[in-house]
């Protein structure tokens, strides 16, 4: 069993971590701690839940030298939130060594009188475009010394549309500089960013990620509106369940402000949270929710990514994401950390080829429906159909040949528990070989477009 003794972390950081109660690492801190620590570049991919931000804070901190006055880590997140969150996870540690100094930057700041009453901090955490005004527009904070620079949520910062400031921040870091990424997926722009700076990284799943997106602690109902709207069908499950907290998803807005009003007028005392929240509207009402002020909260996505909500027992969706990567990032928000979590899919008959969709990567829907304050079991949703022989890659034939090879005479405690590792390290290895096959065609189709512009020119 792997212990955070066995690795050369601090004496702070392990007494810290006995404090929180974190016992031993997940997989996703068990495959980055020891690489990150050796100061490989690393891109890491793991489900939510996971103690993914604790994998790269630990060899973050075990990396600062408190002496040298300079910012020597940074910490970039796609939202206020989340930086909010990296951050606050910070504190247990530095109380436990001051001489440590942290910097929170993200919108709301008063950028020249705040800076100007403060020491120069050596762990700075926030947002791509906060960061780059502060940075390189006001010039209040230099940069030039940041030796580990961490991006958390990499994708969703391209789809913003942050890349830009990134790609200035990254420039005018150290020379020398370790990059820690965690991204669920790599578009074409990000991969093109990753090649430019990144050297040799590392990509790390761990491999109960590769197949299974969300915690298997996770229950999924699907539950038809038959002849009756949504907006019923959902009272009748709240009638039903008992929550300690559940979150109701839409991925428009207006339908979140309709369901929100819906819910109030039926007496349900209910919070909300969705992108044209202001950034003050939005840490009032996390700190209301985290207050345990409501038992029910209608959100955008916003909240199935980069906000963290402790306690969510339940999940409904009233529809469904055009990206379906978003599906279980909502789904992510319960279950976590081996709680038990319930996922509720509200659906009309014209939903059901999303579900169908759902269903083929791997989401096992139990058809239900709502009968005297009674979830009632219907028919399966899907019917099995008979599985047909799979030609074997080449992948597969390494496992078998592994498989025959290992089997012993005699078995041995632990030849199982043995034989699994080398098989994920089998899997792993193909999955790295397949993402640097990827990176390798963009960054060619990359270079045959620039050729041709030339050439044009």
């Amino acid at each position: 069993m792997a212990l955070f003794s066995n690795y050369s972390l601090a004496p702070f950081i392990l007494k810290t971590l006995e404090e929180i109660h974190f016992n031993e690492p997940t997989p996703i801190q068990e495959l980055v701690i020891p690489k990150a620590l050796k100061g490989n570049d690393i891109i890491g991919r793991s489900k939510t839940g996971s103690g993914k931000t604790h994998a790269y804070l630990l060899p973050l901190l075990n990396k600062i030298e408190p002496s040298k006055d300079e910012v020597q880590a940074l910490i970039l997140t796609p939202t206020r939130e989340l930086a909010q969150q990296v951050y606050d996870n910070l504190v247990p540690f530095i109380k436990n060594n001051e001489e440590i100094r942290t910097r929170l930057v993200i919108g709301g700041l008063d950028i020249t009188r705040d800076f100007e009453k403060t020491s120069i901090p050596h762990i700075v955490v926030g947002t791509p475009g906060r960061i780059k005004d502060i940075g390189f527009i006001y010039n209040k904070l230099n940069l030039s010394k940041v030796s580990t620079l961490v991006i958390d949520e990499a994708d969703m910062i391209f789809e913003a549309g942050f890349m830009d400031d990134v790609n200035i921040i990254a420039a005018n870091l150290a020379l020398k500089l370790q990059m820690l990424v965690f991204s669920a997926t790599i578009p074409q722009g990000l991969a093109n960013f990753l090649d430019k700076y990144m050297h040799n990284p590392l990509i790390i799943t761990p491999s109960e990620d590769k197949e299974v997106i969300t915690p298997s602690t996770i229950e999924y109902y699907a539950i038809p509106t038959r002849n009756k709207d949504k907006k019923e069908t959902l009272l009748e499950i709240i009638n039903t369940i008992n929550p300690f907290l559940c979150l109701i998803f839409s991925s428009k807005i207006e339908t979140v402000n309709e369901y929100f009003e819906h819910l109030r007028s039926n007496g349900i005392n209910c919070g909300i949270l969705h992108g044209d929240m202001s950034p003050t509207q939005r840490r009032v009402m996390l700190k209301r929710i985290n207050n345990h002020e409501f038992v029910y909260v209608v959100a955008s996505d916003i909240a199935a990514r980069g906000i963290d909500i402790e306690g969510v027992s339940h999940v409904i969706n009233i529809d469904y994401p055009i990206k379906l990567e978003f599906f279980f990032h909502r789904s992510g928000r319960t279950g976590r950390m081996g709680n038990e979590g319930l996922v509720i899919n509200i659906y009309h008959n014209d939903e059901l080829p999303i579900l169908k969709k759902l269903n083929n990567m791997g989401v096992n829907f139990e058809h239900k429906e709502i009968n005297n304050g009674e979830f009632i079991d219907l028919r399966p949703l899907f019917r099995e159909k008979p599985k047909r022989k799979k030609e074997v890659s080449e992948v597969d034939r390494e496992i078998q040949k592994l498989v025959r090879m290992k089997k012993p005479k005699k078995v041995k405690p632990g030849y199982k528990k043995k034989l699994q590792w080398e098989i994920d390290k089998v899997r792993r290895r193909e999955k790295r070989k397949m993402i640097r096959k990827e990176i390798q065609k963009q960054i060619r189709e990359k270079a045959i477009r620039k050729l041709k512009e030339e050439q044009e020119e």
